[in-house]
Order: C-alpha cells, then structure tokens, then sequence
C-alpha cells in the first residue's frame, strides 16, 4: 500500500485454505503499519450538494423513495447500506462498528436516521467523535459493557489478532434477536486464483487472517452463530488495486494508468462474479 516492499510469509490451511500470517506481531507492532495517509482514519466532510445526494441515495438503498436517490442507487451503488437494509433494522437500533476508523460510515448511518450509534477501533489515537458526533472508544469490543442489536465488522475482522475470539466477543455483546454483519475479503475468489501474492486484498501485514468461505463458515460455528446469508460486494478494486501490485506500483501512487475499456470490463466482471459467488469480498450475515 506505502510502497515499503517488505516481505511477510502467509501460511495456507490443508483443510479449508484460508491463510494467515505466520509472524506473530502484537497489537502493537501491526498499528506502525496503518501510518498516516491509511483511509480508515481520514475524517473528511462532503459539501452540503454532494452530502445531500448521497444521504438521498443511502435513503433509497433502504428502501425509501427518492427519484434522485434511485438513479444515484442504479448509478453508483453503495452496497454497504444496501446490505444493512435486508436486516430489517429500526431506526432506534442500537448499533456498533468495530474497527471504524474515523466514523465515515456511523456519520452516513446518523444522516438517514439512525439514532444510537457507536464505534470501537483500537488504532484511533484516543476516545473521540466522528465528525457527525458519533462517539468512538478506542479500544476492544471485549471491553465494552453496551449490549447491541446490530455488531458490525467492515473489514475489520481480517485485522485482528484472533478473529473468532472477536466474533465471540460480538455474540457476548449482542442483545437477543440481535445479528453481527461481517464484511470480509475471502480466498475463495477469482482474484485471488488469478493475482495470488499480488491480490490487493492480501494487504500485508495488516490482513493477519483471510478465510475461505469454508473457513468462514467453521468460524461462525465456533464462535456459536448460525450463518444466516452471505452476499457478495466485490468491486472492480480487485482489479484495479491487484493490476497495481502486479506492476510493482504502491496503492497510493495515483499515476497508474487504467484503460475505459479496462474500468468497464473491471465493472463487468465484478458484477458476474459476485453473481457466481467467485468474488473477493463477502457479507456474513450472522444470527444468534
């Protein structure tokens, strides 16, 4: 991502393929690798216009009626939100992301409407708001008192040290009826078959476990969820950002050139394979 080049070892599962790192860095020794430019933790505010399209168009990926909205939604999809509207959600849910950064996406859930948000991320410098004034701890999700409906992990999961103790800690902290939204690359992809070490979602050191969808499924067993859906929400990023590693071009040199017709087949094939569940990024939806 910063052009540093380091090399880290990745092993493979015999039973189900996942991989993960083979170092064992602390807490500690993984924050020197999320250094200043890394997006999560960029708080930027939109303009008012631009703001206002884009609460009309997350409105409408719940289901509310908007004309501009729709055409946003058709246009320029945000499936994150898409995907929190099949929950099934009320407005007064109380709802947590894990590893949320800045607050981007707590700031555009208070926007249409949700009234009890929080974050929890342990690389933020210290307890803080988001922009919108959501409040975010830095910390754990184990060390939380809070009961929630919904525990969100945005690519978060594939970060931590021991990710099914996380995802035993979200059914802890869950209320009842509550569900947990884990949104994860996988292995169990076309991108990863066809870029392999150069896969942008590979994202060493940082990713320290990517399951397969197997291996996903073994642990929300583990960690006592039913697997409830999963959805697929890759983007052309796997091949835009992947075609980058493959020409040893840092992710953030912005000068990579990238064809319209190359942007428009990246589109297309996403699309299919998301379709064919090949993509390289997956919703877990998981239930109590």
């Amino acid at each position: 991502m910063f052009g540093s080049r380091k090399q880290f070892e990745y092993r493979e599962c015999d039973a189900c393929a996942s991989v993960w790192l083979a170092q064992d860095l602390t807490s500690e020794e993984l924050s020197e690798y999320y250094g200043e430019g890394y997006y999560s933790y960029e708080k930027k505010s939109d303009s008012g216009l631009h703001q206002w399209i884009l609460n009309r168009r997350d409105r409408a990926e719940l289901g509310e009626w908007s004309p501009i909205g729709r055409v946003m939604a058709a246009r320029r999809p945000n499936t994150t939100i898409r995907m929190i509207g099949t929950l099934g959600l009320s407005k007064k849910a109380r709802i947590l992301d894990v590893g949320c950064g800045g607050g981007r996406l707590l700031d555009r859930l208070k926007g249409i409407g949700f009234a009890h948000l929080m974050g929890v991320d342990p690389f933020v410098d210290a307890h803080q708001t988001s922009l919108a004034g959501v409040p975010i701890k830095k910390g754990y999700l184990a060390d939380l008192p809070d009961q929630f409906d919904l525990i969100m992990f945005h690519h978060a999961l594939e970060h931590t040290i021991n990710p099914i103790d996380d995802l035993i800690a979200a059914r802890k902290h869950l209320a009842p009826g509550g569900k947990c939204l884990v949104r994860i690359p996988t292995v169990s992809s076309h991108a990863w078959e066809r870029y392999g070490v150069d896969w942008v979602q590979l994202d060493a050191p940082r990713h320290t476990a990517i399951p397969s969808r197997a291996g996903m499924a073994k642990a929300v067993a583990l960690a006592g969820f039913r697997l409830a859906d999963t959805i697929d929400d890759s983007t052309p990023f796997q091949f835009e950002g992947s075609e980058r590693y493959r020409a040893d071009v840092p992710l953030l040199k912005h000068d990579f050139p990238i064809s319209p017709e190359d942007r428009a087949r990246f589109v297309r094939d996403s699309a299919s394979l998301n379709a064919q569940e090949r993509g390289d990024q997956v919703g877990f939806v998981l239930a109590l």
